[in-house]
């Protein structure tokens, strides 16, 4: 969605009356001058994360506490949810940092509101009520360049008492106002307490104010820039809001820590293969390898060596040791000489116990297939197999009943033979039955 759209929104929603001009164009959001009934006000549209020139802000992100976890698990898988969440919360870090900031007494914009991913907030004007120029389009005179330095730094470290860093300070991200330098374009603020680069950043936001007005006060190219001393009180809890450093008396200033990647003390990547280093540059360097003269590659092919007995790097009147054993040459394994005649996985020690059927005439493959298994003939076929033969026998038959007839009452029910299927046994009579 482009600015147009979004200043259209705000006059249709009635937010403002009218947009009358743009007053910034930003890397990462544009300004415009708005009404709003008797007064003026600025709205700032930002711009989308493909447009913007501020792209790499993973080392901002750091340590910014996300209400939602379902909004943290998107943003760290990086889904399409996950992106636009993320780009809420750069859009509204700005304007929690400014009610913060405003409260705390640094001289920054006043905001009024913020409006579907636009912000609304005080214009920042100059004595005459024009729109504040930037410091980096004013030039100064020694005296109010190292007053407006002091003030700035006071700025930042009342922001330290807040826990925030401004992350991008510079001259072009300072009004000059009526009232004293205020401090804008906050979208990347940092939250010192949670970021493990914070010290780095914010020593960077000093040393960019502390180069700009050395320009217009030689002076403070004297003394250090003061980074250092609001850190250190940062650090042991003795920094207070207001608080200027003498930089008169400040004798320890330590450098400032290495970017990530980058070893302590270096300041800029060194020139691959020499390509940018002056040629007196390379001359004062020692070489380390005099064998090797400079500007030789390191896997240039090395000499012959004269003397193939003797390796390389060993002195040449080095005196080798006395072969004790002038019949096996230096190297040869005395105990594996030994065991020539022996072959290969065969135990010296424990030789194998001789078989002495190993010479026995065996019967050919095919003989012993046709080797039939004599059937076992059993001794008495009348007792069963697995039977103890001492046991007594014992003549089991089963006794038949013998039928009666019915002849006497033909008409009188099964009373003999096979039992009748439809009579109960309850029913049943005990004794013969019953004469008519």
């Amino acid at each position: 969605m482009n600015s147009s759209s979004d200043l259209e929104r705000l006059v249709h929603d009635g937010v403002v009356d009218e947009v009358l001009q743009q007053i910034k164009s930003g890397k990462e959001a544009d300004v415009y001058l708005v009404r709003k009934g008797e007064g003026y006000l600025a709205a700032k549209v930002y711009k989308a994360r493909h447009e913007r020139n501020f792209k790499n802000n993973a080392g901002y992100l750091e340590g910014r506490n996300i209400r939602s976890s379902r909004d943290a698990r998107a943003i760290a898988k990086g889904s399409r949810y996950g992106r636009e969440k993320q780009e809420q919360a750069w859009k509204t870090a700005e304007v929690d940092a400014l009610y913060k900031l405003a409260a705390a007494g640094v001289r920054v914009p006043a905001p009024d509101i913020y409006y579907e991913g636009v912000l609304v907030m005080a214009l920042v004007v100059d004595a005459e009520g024009q729109p504040a120029p930037r410091l980096a389009d004013v030039r100064f005179t020694p005296e109010p360049a190292k007053d407006l330095y002091l003030d700035l730094i006071r700025q930042a470290g009342i922001m330290l008492t807040c826990d925030l860093i401004h992350g991008d300070l510079s001259a072009f991200n300072v009004l000059l106002a009526h009232d004293g330098p205020t401090i804008i374009d906050l979208p990347q603020v940092i939250n010192a307490a949670g970021n493990a680069q914070a010290e780095r950043f914010f020593r960077r936001d000093i040393s960019n104010l502390h180069n700009f007005f050395v320009q217009f006060a030689p002076e403070l190219a004297r003394h250090p820039d003061g980074g250092s001393d609001i850190w250190n009180r940062y650090r042991r809890r003795e920094l207070f809001a207001g608080y200027v450093p003498d930089l008169a008396n400040l004798k320890d200033d330590s450098p400032p820590p290495p970017e990530p990647g980058q070893r302590q003390g270096q300041q800029q990547q060194r020139p691959r293969h020499g390509g940018n280093r002056p040629h007196a540059q390379n001359q004062s360097r020692p070489n380390p390898n005099p064998q090797r003269p400079h500007g030789q590659p390191q896997n240039a092919q090395r000499p012959q060596n004269p003397n193939p007995q003797r390796p390389h790097g060993q002195p040449q009147n080095a005196q080798r040791p006395q072969n004790p054993n002038p019949q096996r040459p230096h190297g040869q394994n005395a105990q594996r000489s030994q065991n020539q005649q022996r072959p290969h996985g065969q135990n010296a020690h424990r030789p194998h116990a001789p078989n002495p059927n190993a010479n026995a005439q065996r019967p050919s493959g095919p003989q012993v297939q046709n080797i039939q298994r004599p059937q076992v003939q059993q001794a008495n076929p009348q007792r069963p197999r697995n039977q103890n033969p001492n046991a007594p026998r014992t003549n089991v038959f089963v006794a038949q009943r013998p039928q009666q007839s019915n002849s006497q009452n033909p008409s009188a029910p099964n009373s003999g033979g096979a039992p009748n299927p439809n009579r109960h046994h309850r029913n049943r009579r005990r004794g013969p039955p019953r004469a008519p």
